[in-house]
């Protein structure tokens, strides 16, 4: 018999079905379509927010305490360094908002339509729409491509970081990350509906070029959820499939309960399954894995993220979330891979909700969720010192966050800058598609 654990696992996996099952209006870009799908989405996310929850409370429950060590599947023994103190949520009167130049901008998905860019440096947040962003987004709604930003669905736009250019890459349900360079996958449904009937699936580059023949997928084979080396990862109640584009071979990774694909980069892949006890990364083409425990007394909550791999083929630090049985807060662990150590860099008092590397790789950034709230929490770790930092800044509706290099988003920060009053966040389609409203703080 299923414990309740089990159930609500199983149960969160079939919601997610149904919450991505919104069917496609027959103009993308119209605003009554924008308008119509507006009851619907704001479901969609209150809803996904309601499995996020079930999620995160199922995995921080491991059976036996887990150990402070990062362990390999080979057994080796990691030390780990001691926490740090809970950050100051506070920033300086003027200069930058770490203190610390940064370079960065986040663009942070508003929930709605469009980016709110904050500009960490020059302590500005901006708000515009961005064509082909569209209230319904996958989780991944926002995800970066070389010097592309990705966004929508029914037909996902790529988007030049520095023009704001828009290229149109097909007609598809959905997008899917690549670990090929510069590509996504397109994900299509016969029934125009994401998760019902056999999901076809192909590649285009930037330019929407398609580089693979679309090419149906087994039925009942699982649900898409990020794209491996020639490939796709498929959630299913126990554990993944890894499906080959080439051969139509699948391979199980096989789990104690639901599969979580968290992030691919070159061959490796981070998951976990069931409650999370411990997060895998696998080399798809070896099926070689290795195994991280959670600090003592935490669960993986199934969010983790590679940083970027600037100087070599495999990404050296893996972060990921974690939380503590009975307790709502989220705190963060950097597995240092290159000197099999690990770093508890947040107490789990805060609530983190998101993370995202710089692309050069020596910081990492994290979010809380605030959409409907009118505070975002963002967090800063620079790797060279170890230092944790947390600031609230005074706005919200942000959802996931992409960093990105503050001389390319200068298209997103706008010239005048008015009041938050001026600048109220969207809470429904379609924003204001004027221009860009910038506010300090």
């Amino acid at each position: 018999m299923q414990t309740t654990e089990e159930r609500l696992r199983d149960a969160a996996l079939e919601l997610r079905r149904e919450l991505a099952a919104v069917r496609i209006p027959e103009s993308p870009r119209s605003r009554r379509s924008r308008v119509g799908a507006a009851a619907a989405a704001v479901a969609v996310v209150a809803l996904f927010a309601a499995v996020t929850v079930i999620l995160r409370a199922t995995a921080f429950a491991p059976t036996t305490p887990a150990s402070t060590t990062m362990a390999a599947t080979s057994g080796t023994s990691m030390p780990s360094r001691t926490t740090l103190g809970p950050p100051a949520a506070s920033f300086p009167e003027s200069g930058p908002t770490f203190g610390r130049t940064t370079g960065i901008v986040l663009f942070l998905n508003d929930g709605v339509d469009g980016i709110t860019a904050v500009d960490l440096d020059r302590r500005l947040v901006s708000l515009s729409t961005v064509e082909g962003r569209r209230v319904g987004d996958e989780f991944r709604s926002i995800i970066r491509v070389g010097d592309k930003l990705v966004v929508g669905w029914g037909q996902p736009h790529a988007v030049d970081l520095a023009t704001r250019q828009v290229t149109i890459l097909g007609t598809a349900m959905e997008f899917l990350p690549a670990t090929e360079p510069d590509r996504v996958w397109l994900v299509d449904y016969p029934s125009r509906s994401i998760g019902v009937g056999a999901p076809v699936a192909w590649q285009v580059d930037m330019s929407g070029t398609v580089l693979s023949e679309p090419k149906e997928l087994p039925a009942g084979i699982g649900l898409p959820v990020i794209g491996i080396q020639g490939g796709l990862a498929l959630q299913t109640v126990t554990g993944l499939r890894l499906w080959d584009a080439a051969s139509g071979e699948v391979t199980r990774l096989e789990g104690p309960g639901p599969g979580i694909a968290s992030d691919a980069a070159g061959t490796e892949l981070a998951w976990c399954s069931g409650k999370c006890t411990q997060l895998m990364v696998t080399d798809t083409s070896t099926l070689e894995s290795e195994a991280f425990d959670p600090p003592q007394g935490y669960g993986f909550t199934g969010t983790a993220a590679f940083s970027p791999t600037t100087d070599s083929p495999t990404p050296r630090h893996l972060a990921a979330l974690v939380g503590k049985e009975g307790e709502e807060g989220i705190a963060i662990v950097i597995f240092d891979r290159e000197t099999d150590t690990s770093a508890l860099v947040s107490d789990s008092d805060t609530s983190v909700a998101y993370l995202a590397w710089a692309p050069d790789g020596r910081q990492l950034f994290a979010t809380s969720y605030s959409y409907g709230e009118s505070l975002t929490t963002v967090w800063r770790y620079d790797l060279t010192d170890q230092a944790l930092q947390a600031v609230v800044l005074p706005i919200g509706g942000a959802l996931r966050p992409v960093a990105v290099e503050a001389s390319t988003a200068e298209a997103y920060i706008g010239n005048r800058v008015g009041t938050a009053s001026q600048c109220p966040s969207p809470d429904s389609p379609p924003s204001d598609p004027s221009g860009i409203c910038t506010i300090g703080y």
